[in-house]
């Protein structure tokens, strides 16, 4: 397929690999893990297939050779050649046929995958940037696939939460008790500074009761940095791994994927937990995709 229009920030992306964190390189991956793995299970893939992630405008695409795909996250009108689609659907592509994606209805972030996936040999994540004109190869020529699909109320439901639960931490505790109030009672709302590697909020100034410098300390996606200003940034799926803002906590992964679907001048509210009632909602969520995959293969399986 040939890549006729890239829009903006389109890439490959897979799940975050943390192998070279050590190493100050940063785990990258999807930006939304939950929509990514949604994308890989309706397309019947391996958990960590790599599959094209994209903003609004999105991408555009020529099919070159017929294929099965599928859309998942933001959903931005998707339509092949003059039909409407829908996300968390299988569909087959012929050759020559178009995807265009017009309007921006709700979410920030999209993905497209493939049946059998890309054929990546020489991308890593250090070159995995898409642009107009480029070829896209993929793996799988044939298949005798199954169409079994997923209702997107999973992806409406989740996007659909006004709060963002994190896990207070480090200098949080250096807070006094009026600035964690208006932490965690205050509404914030989503700047126009965001990108993969961070998002900047808007809302109360926040100070801590002394001014306090760090030397370099990790940091990782999630990462609520407090700035001078009194203002703060959340840290994303291309952030550094060190910093020398204060901390005051991190977001749970599972509102991380939420966080990544809202877009600026969108409100929320911080919601403290805390670690062991994050590690709960990981596992939940977890044992809904594993429940689904279950359940999918046994409807493949009658069709």
């Amino acid at each position: 397929m040939i890549v006729t229009k890239s829009g903006i920030f389109a890439s490959f992306q897979s799940l975050p690999d943390p192998s070279e964190q050590w190493a100050g390189i940063s785990p990258g991956g999807a930006a939304d893990i939950f929509s990514f793995s949604l994308l890989n299970l309706v397309l019947g893939n391996n958990e960590n297939e790599s599959c094209i992630e994209f903003y609004f405008p999105g991408i555009q695409l020529l099919f070159q050779e017929d294929c099965i795909f599928c859309l998942a996250g933001a959903d931005f009108c998707p339509y092949l050649d003059d039909k409407p689609l829908k996300n968390l659907v299988n569909y087959q592509a012929k050759s020559g046929q178009v995807l265009t994606l017009k309007k921006k209805i709700n979410g920030n972030v999209g993905y497209f995958g493939v049946k059998g996936g890309f054929d990546l040999e020489n991308i890593t994540k250090f070159n995995s940037k898409i642009v107009s004109g480029d070829s896209l190869k993929i793996k799988l020529k044939d298949s005798d696939f199954k169409f079994a699909n997923l209702s997107n109320r999973y992806f409406e439901e989740k996007i659909s939460r006004g709060t963002i639960r994190f896990v207070p931490d480090n200098e949080y505790f250096d807070l006094e008790n009026e600035m964690k109030e208006r932490l965690n009672k205050s509404t914030f709302e989503i700047s126009h500074e965001t990108n993969r590697m961070g998002i900047r909020i808007m809302g109360p100034e926040i100070k801590l009761k002394v001014h306090k410098e760090l030397t370099s300390v990790p940091v990782t996606k999630g990462t609520i940095q407090l700035l001078p200003d009194g203002n703060l940034t959340i840290l994303m799926a291309d952030s550094q791994v060190t910093g020398g803002y204060p901390r005051l906590g991190f977001i749970s992964a599972v509102d991380i994927d939420v966080l990544a679907q809202k877009y600026p001048c969108q409100k929320f509210n911080f919601k403290p937990i805390t670690i062991t009632e994050s590690r709960e909602l990981i596992k939940e969520r977890n044992d809904f995709l594993k429940k689904l995959e279950g359940s999918k293969k046994l409807a493949t399986k009658n069709l």
